[in-house]
């Protein structure tokens, strides 16, 4: 969900046959993959998806993951139960929780802090964020996010340091004529 921004729902739907080897360099092995999202918000019977990046790491991972489990290609990758939005809700904040620092655990156990949450929604923003902090166009951001116009997507370029240092700038001189 951090990598690619995916909703609950979407990586619900993900097969193992979603994820792909796009090349192999003969030289050192290296391999590069993606993976095929399917769209969250489309008519009933459009199976569209959507082509993206998936770091080596991650990737690595996934493929370990599929040949412990020892997974088919049309298996669901994920079994996440009735209800996905709660289990990534679940997932993610327990993962955070148990790699927080030590203090921090202490210090919620014994009710001196209230812990932090987060929701998916916050890794969907981060994704978009960081499209448009590296130059992305509005049209890609909605692409790899789904979105069926970019509305969104220029809110996350509106926000970047480079766009509201530009547009202060231009005010300032608008206003100093």
């Amino acid at each position: 969900m951090y990598v690619t921004g995916l909703r609950p729902v979407q990586l619900a739907k993900l097969s193992v046959e979603n994820l792909k080897i796009d090349t192999t360099r003969e030289i050192d092995n290296f391999q590069r993959y993606s993976i095929l999202i399917p769209y969250a918000k489309q008519a009933r019977y459009v199976h569209e998806k959507i082509s993206v990046k998936l770091p080596e790491e991650i990737a690595e991972i996934i493929f370990a993951y599929i040949k412990r489990f020892k997974l088919n290609p049309n298996d669901k990758l994920f079994d996440l139960g009735e209800n996905s939005a709660r289990f990534c809700s679940k997932a993610i904040n327990t993962q955070l929780f148990d790699f927080a620092p030590e203090k921090y655990r202490d210090a919620i156990h014994a009710g001196e802090m209230i812990r932090q949450k987060y929701s998916y929604s916050d890794f969907r923003h981060h994704v978009g964020y960081s499209l448009a902090m590296a130059g992305s166009s509005a049209e890609e951001i909605a692409y790899i996010l789904g979105h069926s116009s970019v509305v969104t997507a220029r809110h996350y370029i509106f926000s970047t340091p480079e766009w509201l240092c530009c547009t202060n700038l231009s005010v300032k001189a608008f206003s100093a004529i």
